[in-house]
């Protein structure tokens, strides 16, 4: 194991310990969707440790791992920003599930393989 994936691997506890301090603030619905981008940033630097590690068909899971990561660190971000700019007016479940319409396609094309790349292992 090298330097860079021991970095991976302390920057995904550091993330981990943010995540849980800025989600215990209740009632900062803005504040526990960062927590969110944060979790998937997380997400993000476990996935690209455990590749860096692994070998074979292996990499197939932790490349999708890395892809999925990347959609919650992006629909954290899209909550928490439109939570952000609009303080006096709460997001509500419609509005919720319609920002996360695209994410959970996304999320299910990179899933189950719905996109062909050629390329074999």
């Amino acid at each position: 194991m090298d330097f860079i994936t021991i970095s991976l691997f302390v920057v995904f506890f550091v993330n981990l310990i943010l995540a849980y301090l800025l989600f215990s603030f209740k009632n900062k619905k803005s504040v526990n969707y960062f927590s969110l981008a944060v979790i998937g940033v997380a997400l993000w630097n476990l996935s690209m440790a455990l590749f860096r590690l692994t070998s074979g068909e292996a990499l197939y899971f932790w490349t999708k791992g890395l892809y999925i990561s990347a959609i919650v660190i992006a629909g954290g971000f899209l909550l928490f920003a439109y939570s952000f700019y609009k303080r006096n007016h709460p997001l509500g479940l419609g509005r919720i599930f319609l920002f996360s319409i695209p994410a959970f396609v996304m999320m299910v094309v990179i899933m189950f393989g719905f996109i062909y790349s050629g390329y074999q292992l």
